[in-house]
């Protein structure tokens, strides 16, 4: 996939990506509407700067085309791309990317565990209140 630069937004195969504007970025990952309104919520109150994608192509074109982002927040149930294969594709790419893993699953869910093996610093379970996604967030991140 090559880009082509208009302004500083690159163009992918019809997509665009805005540039970040701050120190940190983020790519959030979920193909609910809803979850990403309030994870997003959570992340900007941190200080991020946040992309989001409905599954896990986009996320993962984003990440490939954008070094230097520091944390991945993503579903592990997606359209195209679920979560535990972006998750050990952004590892593969960067080792040092900070994970958290959004998931309905009960906690004796085997993709919970996987999330974890492939890379995920914490597992952030559905429901969630904003507390536990920004405490999740802070575990990945330290």
């Amino acid at each position: 996939m090559t880009a082509t630069m208009l302004g500083r937004t690159p163009q992918f195969a019809g997509l665009s990506f805005p540039q970040p504007k701050g120190a940190r970025t983020a790519v959030l990952a979920d193909d609910d509407r809803f979850t990403r309104m309030a994870l997003r919520r959570v992340l900007e109150g941190l200080g991020y700067d946040v992309y989001e994608a409905e599954d896990g192509h986009h996320a993962w074109t984003y990440l490939r085309t954008h070094p230097g982002v520091q944390l991945l927040v993503t579903d592990l149930v997606m359209p195209r791309m679920n979560g535990l294969q972006l998750i050990l594709a952004a590892h593969r790419w960067d080792p040092e990317l900070a994970v958290v893993a959004v998931t309905g699953a009960s906690s004796g869910d085997s993709r919970l565990h996987s999330a974890r093996v492939r890379g995920a610093a914490s597992v952030l379970k559905k429901p969630f209140r904003l507390e536990e996604a920004r405490d999740a967030i802070r575990v990945a991140t330290r």
